[in-house]
């Protein structure tokens, strides 16, 4: 189980279907404590979205040193989901 504080680090504004780049750092994971980078990448087009995250390669600190992995957030009839698959180092 982890739970997620996050502070934006850079936003561009969506147009059209162009992408943004987002990141975002993080609390804690399965207890431990610490701060990760999350890249979180968001493209629209049509009527279709794909969001996905990616934890950026030796951000962790504290006790997250190593945390890897990456997610999607889900829009299931606007209802938003956070998934984060992660291995800790």
């Amino acid at each position: 189980m982890a739970s997620f504080l996050g502070r934006p680090l850079l936003a561009v504004a969506v147009t059209g279907g162009e992408p943004y780049p987002k990141g975002t750092r993080t609390g804690t994971a399965h207890g431990r404590k610490g701060t990760f980078v999350l890249h979180h990448t968001a493209t629209a087009h049509a009527g279709e979205s794909a969001l996905s995250w990616t934890i950026l390669p030796d951000s962790g600190t504290g006790e997250l040193l190593g945390i890897r992995g990456g997610g999607q957030i889900v829009n299931d009839d606007g209802a938003h989901s956070f998934h984060l698959d992660y291995e800790l180092g």
